[in-house]
């Protein structure tokens, strides 16, 4: 009864707080002349992203221009046919081989020439064959731009790199923004924060829009602000009219927030359970690391390594070691975003069955002292891929986590084989474990979820492990698959695609 009455105490004052606030907001309504320079702020903005894009518009039909020069099948077609294309503001057209030689150039003028620095990074052996990419680049206190392409030709990788005209960009860039002069300051800066157009102006963040080209000079920031700023703080506290219907409508939610809790109370509970479980138990996901560091500190400190390059080795496990722990507990705060955080993973190329072998050897002693049969097949020859190592590591390292861990057999096996089916790399990590229950297989890549077995629940986990395993796995556009037995062992299979940048 207490709780009926608390509950509908909080009700009206919550329909009183709604109809007070909405009041006041009325009382404030906005000033028309704020209003109408936010309005045409973001109209301007709208239009200037219309002007990027058709920038980039420019820029991708050269593009295509320069992925059809790569289906001719010799060097004389492929000549004949740059000197008679006109793409839009270039500087230059260039062939390299792959050791840097230059085999044919058309230039505007004569003292435009590739460095050996433009010549190395055009050349990097991390970009794959067919795969359009753009180059920018300080020569000299001189920005260059670059389009280029890596292609097969009769057995030999050769590179077409068309140079742009930033200055012919500039001049249509000053030509856009001339309109805007009396009514805002507009400034352009590359990537080294250099002013390519415009004056720099320091607004609070509040008054000024900014965004990146959207993919071919995505290194220059450009940003807008209107000249009137200093009225806009000044009538700061002038509220907006959607402020009204904003206000009204979240208070109206907040009140259906209040019966949403009194008829879910249980399930709440059950959350906050689930929580204090996970803090409660959330160094297991840390005992790994932290005990083949100890392991490999001890055997130093005993001198059981008597030569330097083992002592090296031992360092270098344990280094990598406490960098994986301080990742794991980034990724362990971060779990809930790590599907928006592939901008910042650093994808290289790597062989599958050799990353794995390596994280295999760090695992060595532990197999050694858990009696475990362990074992890396290379079934055919698995092409390298793209992949953030230190992140995909914590896939690896938690799979083979969970084979130890959940294994009641007095002889303990855990394989792994890798290679390639089709356009994808497979790995799949088998045990002879306590297996997985069908009815919970669904629920296992679920965060502060865990299965239903019995001997599962004797030992402590904070039920997020295979759920970071999966969002790392699809962050890498790959996929993962479970198949068990209970009482006879589980695999997981990871399909990880060989043509990354086309997925």
């Amino acid at each position: 009864m207490l709780k009926n009455r608390i509950f509908l105490v909080s009700t009206l004052m919550i329909i009183f707080s709604t109809i007070s606030i909405g009041i006041l907001s009325f009382k404030v309504f906005p000033t028309g002349k704020n209003f109408l320079a936010t309005t045409m702020l973001q109209s301007n903005y709208k239009l200037l992203e219309e002007v990027l894009n058709s920038i980039e518009e420019k820029i991708v039909k050269n593009d295509e221009i320069l992925y059809k020069l790569t289906k001719v099948k010799n060097l004389s077609e492929l000549y004949k046919l740059i000197r008679d294309i006109k793409p839009l503001k270039l500087k230059g057209i260039f062939i390299l081989n792959s050791n840097g030689d230059i085999l044919f150039e058309k230039k505007n003028s004569d003292d435009i020439f590739i460095t050996h620095e433009i010549k190395e990074k055009l050349l990097r052996k991390k970009i794959p064959l067919n795969t359009i990419f753009h180059l920018h680049i300080n020569d000299k206190n001189t920005y260059r731009f670059f389009s280029a392409i890596k292609f097969r030709m009769k057995k030999k990788v050769l590179l077409i790199a068309f140079e742009y005209d930033i200055k012919e960009y500039i001049k249509f860039l000053k030509k856009f923004f001339k309109k805007f002069d009396q009514n805002y300051y507009i400034c352009i800066r590359d990537y080294e924060n250099n002013i390519i157009l415009g004056n720099p102006f320091n607004i609070s963040k509040k008054y000024f829009v900014e965004r990146r080209f959207p993919n071919t000079f995505y290194k220059w920031l450009i940003q807008m602000a209107p000249k009137n700023y200093r009225e806009l703080e000044k009538e700061e506290k002038n509220k907006k009219l959607f402020t009204f219907f904003s206000i009204s409508m979240n208070l109206t939610l907040i009140l259906l927030g209040w019966a949403l809790i009194f008829y879910n109370r249980k399930e709440e509970q059950k959350l906050a359970k689930e929580q204090e479980q996970f803090f409660w138990n959330i160094s297991h996901e840390l005992k790994t690391p932290i005990s083949l560091i100890k392991m490999y500190s001890e055997m130093l400190e005993i001198n059981v390594a008597q030569n330097p390059e083992k002592i090296r080795d031992y360092l270098k496990i344990i280094r990598n070691e406490a960098e994986k722990t301080a990742l794991l507990v980034n990724n362990i705060l971060d779990i809930s975003n790590i599907k928006k955080k592939i901008g910042e993973l650093y994808f290289e190329e790597v062989n599958p069955c050799e990353f794995l072998r390596e994280i295999g050897n760090n695992y060595k002693f532990r197999f050694e002292k858990e009696g475990v049969k362990f074992s890396i097949e290379e079934m055919g020859n698995a092409k390298n891929i793209f992949i953030d190592k230190n992140t995909f590591s914590l896939v690896i390292m938690n799979l083979l986590d969970n084979s130890i861990k959940y294994n009641d057999k007095k002889e303990k096996e855990i394989s792994i084989r890798c290679g390639q089916k089709g356009e994808y790399i497979f790995i799949e990590i088998e045990d002879n474990g306590i297996g997985i229950d069908r009815k919970d297989i669904k629920k296992i890549f679920e965060k502060f979820q865990r299965g239903s077995n019995m001997f599962v629940k004797k030992i402590r986990g904070s039920g997020i492990g295979l759920s970071l395993v999966k969002n790392i796995v699809e962050a890498h556009r790959g996929k993962i698959e479970v198949e068990s037995i209970p009482n006879e062992g589980t695999i997981f299979r990871i399909l990880l695609p060989l043509n990354f940048f086309e997925v």
